[in-house]
């Protein structure tokens, strides 16, 4: 069954404080049909998809998700213009494209944030990019305010700097970027101060603070979101990528990633993307296999107390509540640029596992 229809019905259900057995009563069907639309392994018969939808109080369009199926095609059709004018050095034609959609679905921050990346880079001539850093600053500022996303959060704050250095305001940095380094800074020139025990957890937690902001920072030297038609510049952004995941191991044992595990699916996965894009496809294909790795092992842990040498002792708190990880790599693993080796054992066996994890934990 389309994931789309099973999810959808997941959420209504919940959001309506049910149980799978009282949706059942109501239908006067078995809970285990219920259980089985829920996890994608059978349809709802079409006769009761209106007394479902009644129920509910949505239409049938609703149920089956069709507008969230024509927002991820009209999204991933931009996303493939957009990238084609990066390659091609059309960054000005971006912003036309990005703002129709937008203006169609302004909750998207992702797409919020690539508008005002599109007006950084757009430099005309002189007037016209101060006037459109201006308009940049204030995107990537509405994205901080209105995101809980992290990662968007950082690479806002990013672009941000950047709009001050050009536009003749270095000094004005922005604050939010800057405070986790001043605390670091401070933490790393007390730690000598502490006593004993104290001191040892202090450093080890600077080693960690460090190295994570060392594999963000290679992160952004390669920005993967920009790919130009040299295939040697895509050879190297993979290289960096690898070097970031490769700090990360160096830090954390095999079984002690905790968190991390989507730090390292994230890496993986986009360096699987500049493999197909460079036709290196065993090597994407490895990489696709140590995104679902990780991916799935970020699904499933509730974090812990780390044991590896450098870091021991150090409580990672995390619980994947929300355990996304997974599926949103599953539905990159759709993309068009994966065609190639779509019917490829190793691939297949890659989505399999992918879909059995999220069907089987009904994510």
């Amino acid at each position: 069954m389309d994931n789309h229809i099973s999810r959808n019905l997941r959420k209504l259900r919940k959001e309506r404080g049910m149980t799978q057995d009282e949706l059942a009563k109501k239908l006067g069907i078995s809970y285990q049909s219920v259980s089985k639309w829920e996890q994608g392994k059978s349809n709802p018969d079409l006769a009761m998809l209106p007394e479902i939808a009644v129920l509910f109080d949505v239409t049938i369009d609703e149920i089956y998700g069709m507008d969230d199926i024509k927002r991820h095609q009209r999204i991933d059709k931009l996303n493939k213009q957009i990238k084609e004018n990066y390659q091609q050095h059309r960054v000005n034609n971006n912003i036309p494209l990005i703002q129709e959609v937008l203006d169609e679905y302004p909750d998207s921050y992702e797409l919020m944030f690539e508008l005002g990346r599109s007006y950084f880079l757009a430099h005309v001539d002189e007037a016209e990019t101060i006037e459109y850093l201006g308009v940049a600053s204030d995107l990537f500022n509405k994205v901080i305010l209105l995101t809980d996303n992290e990662k968007l959060k950082e690479d806002c704050r990013y672009y941000l700097n950047l709009c001050s250095y050009y536009s003749g305001e270095s000094a004005a940095v922005h604050e939010d970027s800057i405070d986790s380094s001043r605390e670091l800074i401070k933490n790393i020139l007390l730690a000598d101060e502490t006593m004993d025990s104290d001191r040892d957890m202090s450093m080890k937690k600077n080693i960690e603070s460090l190295t994570m902001f060392l594999a963000r920072q290679i992160w952004k030297l390669a920005d993967p979101d920009c790919l130009y038609p040299a295939t040697s510049v895509a050879a190297q952004k993979a290289a960096y990528l690898m070097k970031a995941a490769d700090l990360l191991k160096w830090l954390y044992d095999e079984n002690d990633f905790f968190s991390v595990h989507k730090e390292l699916s994230d890496l993986y996965r986009v360096s699987a993307a500049i493999y197909m894009y460079d036709s290196r496809f065993e090597e994407a294909l490895t990489a696709i296999e140590k995104a679902v790795e990780h991916a799935i092992a970020y699904d499933t842990t509730n974090g812990g107390v780390h044991s590896s040498l450098l870091v021991q002792g150090i409580n990672d708190d995390f619980c994947s509540a929300n355990k996304t990880c997974a599926r949103l790599l599953a539905n990159k693993l759709k993309q068009e640029r994966y065609d190639r080796v779509r019917n490829n054992t190793n691939f297949r066996d890659a989505v399999n596992k992918l879909d059995r994890f999220i069907n089987e934990n009904q994510l």
